[in-house]
């Protein structure tokens, strides 16, 4: 089945689809997440370790199981679009999720969640403006069982300088038809305050075990189960601007634009063309490096200059150290989230 690996470049029109759904959601919200995977024995680590809150004193697990729905030829997952109808205990949750505007970090996420009577998708729980624009990508394509998860997670809420993040620990696996792939993730969720504290959490981590960062969604991951192929190089895309695109949103969509392409070879490094991935991390980093040299010449800004040498430091990490390197890019990331937040210079 046609699938893909997840990582399908999103036409103008799917791209439209999916911002005008998101935009219309009246119950969708911004999700701010990092998520690590890590071994059997440093997950049973992470159990106890007290910069997540030492979960294991008393763990509750939770058990998750979730069914990913699509059309035959992947039209939602082709629009950036993931459906699911996840259980826990006796209840069914339905969701909707995909990757934020170009204007936003790497790491956010647009989430839609509703109550559900059963394991079927039934649009119209949805909002009507968010059911319409599904039906729009579907069409008349029926709506098919495609991969899933069935996960144990137990979860614990830490504060990092006064913001509130949700540590969940998953172990379980993903299923497609009769494959499977085992699951061990420390997802790390901004529930309230400063995303540069989810950052920092996640730079801590890193530092006090061994973790990789995960930046495929499970569902993605599911997908290249079934499909049997994978993970292809993330290459350079022209960023999407318009001559009316105010300047800081400009300046967040490219250096955005560069971060994606870093971080998104971080699965085809780890299984797949190894030797591309490298190539084309080091092209983003020269990319970020030159397109911050511009801004700072424009607009002088000791900003630029900091995310310049994070960029470089970047750069100068063993691609090979999938940890190291997906830390200082999310560095980097959390950085320009900061810059884009302040008025433009005059």
């Amino acid at each position: 089945m046609p699938l893909g690996d997840a990582e399908v470049e999103m036409t103008s029109e799917a791209r439209t689809h999916t911002q005008t759904m998101m935009t219309a959601q009246q119950g969708a919200r911004a999700e701010w997440d990092l998520k690590f995977a890590t071994d059997p024995k440093t997950f049973r680590v992470a159990l106890a370790l007290p910069l997540l809150g030492g979960v294991a004193e008393a763990p509750e697990w939770l058990r998750l199981k979730s069914v990913y729905f699509d059309t035959e030829n992947g039209d939602l997952m082709r629009h950036g679009v993931t459906l699911r109808v996840r259980r826990a205990e006796e209840a069914y949750v339905m969701g909707l999720k995909r990757a934020a505007g170009l204007n936003c970090s790497f790491f956010d996420r647009d989430e839609l969640e509703v109550e559900s009577p059963s394991a079927e998708p039934d649009l119209s729980l949805f909002d009507e403006a968010t059911a319409k624009e599904i039906k729009e990508i579907i069409g008349e394509k029926p709506l098919a069982r495609n991969f899933g998860s069935d996960i144990r997670r137990v979860t614990g809420t830490v504060d990092v300088d006064g913001s509130a993040i949700e540590v969940a620990l998953d172990q379980g696996f993903l299923f497609a038809g009769e494959r499977r792939e085992p699951v061990r993730e420390i997802e790390l969720e901004l529930k309230s305050g400063e995303p540069a504290a989810l950052i920092d959490l996640g730079l801590s981590l890193v530092d006090a075990i061994d973790v990789k960062l995960s930046v495929r969604s499970k569902a993605e991951r599911a997908a290249g189960l079934m499909s049997h192929a994978p993970p292809e190089p993330a290459r350079a895309k022209p960023p999407e601007l318009a001559p009316e695109t105010p300047t800081d949103e400009a300046i967040a969509i490219i250096l955005r634009d560069c971060l994606s392409q870093f971080l998104g070879n971080l699965p085809a490094l780890e299984s797949g063309d190894a030797v591309e991935a490298v190539h084309q991390m080091r092209v983003a980093m020269r990319r970020l490096r030159s397109a911050l040299g511009l801004f700072n010449r424009v607009f002088p800004c000791s900003d630029f200059e900091a995310l310049r040498a994070d960029a470089q430091q970047a750069a100068g990490v063993d691609p090979g150290d999938r940890a190291a390197a997906g830390a200082d890019a999310a560095h980097v990331d959390s950085g320009h989230r900061h810059h884009v937040a302040q008025p433009a210079p005059a």
